[in-house]
């Protein structure tokens, strides 16, 4: 073989070489992005589940110290807030801006009709300016809460009263959830099985893993 074609078998290799530690370089590079990515997705998915639980047990205090409610009728309106809001005080309703009436918070809380400047919603935003919360707050939204079940019974249908009245356990949780659905909440379907889902919910998930907490 002459030296030219030496030579240029080399050359050949060494480009090959090249093109091979490139290749593993971009893939390096590649499966380290993604395991960054990966990683952060994770820490903010967990740190969402954190805040999601730690909201749902300061409104279960909320509701049993505060509101003087048992586990069983508190267990009904976790699982009606876990439906409307997920638990996160500053959620809007999807489907809709503000200026078109979105739903507000922890309740949805809506206006009727939906653009009207007055309502439900701009109860809940004008009574926490008035009393040094913020509204997008969930102290401020469960202190409005339980301002507006002791303000107007008649609108809320008494269901403070109603759950009052629930025996606590896991029966009591269902009749809580589907009263507080039923009442207060009143969603689209809460006459046609709403309610009944979302009895279960309270029976089901919140009763089992609220009511180790109620003394025998």
């Amino acid at each position: 073989m002459s030296t030219r074609a030496v030579t240029r078998k080399r050359n050949y290799k060494r480009k090959k070489h090249g093109k091979l530690y490139q290749y593993r370089r971009l893939i390096i590079a590649v499966l380290a992005l993604l395991v960054i990515t990966l990683f952060f997705v994770f820490t903010l998915f967990r740190k969402e589940q954190v805040n999601k639980r730690t909201n749902e047990r300061v409104i279960f205090d909320f509701l049993t110290e505060e509101m003087g409610l048992n586990t069983a009728a508190a267990c009904g309106v976790l699982a009606n807030i876990e439906e409307e809001s997920g638990f996160y005080s500053d959620n809007m309703e999807k489907g809709y801006t503000w200026a078109q009436g979105a739903g507000y918070g922890i309740c949805q809380w809506t206006n009727y009709p939906r653009e009207s400047t007055t309502g439900r919603r701009t109860e809940l935003v004008d009574w926490c300016v008035s009393h040094g919360y913020d509204y997008k707050s969930l102290s401020g939204q469960l202190e409005f809460l339980q301002y507006e079940l002791d303000s107007n019974p008649a609108f809320t249908g008494s269901v403070t009263e109603k759950l009052r009245a629930v025996p606590d356990t896991a029966e009591g949780a269902y009749q809580a959830g589907y009263c507080w659905c039923y009442y207060f909440e009143v969603p689209e379907g809460y006459d046609e099985g709403v309610s009944e889902l979302r009895g279960e919910n309270a029976k089901n998930d919140y009763w089992v893993r609220y009511s180790e907490t109620v003394e025998v």
